[in-house]
This record gives C-alpha cells, sequence and structure tokens, in this order.
C-alpha cells in the first residue's frame, strides 16, 4: 500500500510494532496502527 507521499508501507498494529523492521511513517487517527517503509524496502531502493 502507498501512502500519500508515494511511499511503500504496511499497517501495523501499534503493539506489535517492535516486531517489524522499518520506519513509522504514520500513525492512524485511533492511535492503533501505525504506518511502516519496510527496512529491506528502503536499502533495495537506494541500493
Amino acid at each position: 500500500m502507498k501512502n500519500d507521499e508515494g511511499r511503500y508501507v504496511l499497517p501495523i498494529k501499534k503493539e506489535l510494532r517492535k516486531q517489524f523492521h522499518g520506519t513509522v511513517l504514520d500513525e492512524s487517527a485511533s492511535g492503533q496502527t501505525v504506518y511502516m517503509e519496510p527496512t529491506d524496502y528502503i536499502l533495495k531502493k537506494y541500493s
């Protein structure tokens, strides 16, 4: 899924975010979900 800036993000429940490697780019209005760009994607994008 892409965010408003065209970056690929994954919706992750906030309490599980430390189980994933990536950068949190946004949070839902309720605060229960964060949108993360996976580290693997970032590394491939810039290599």
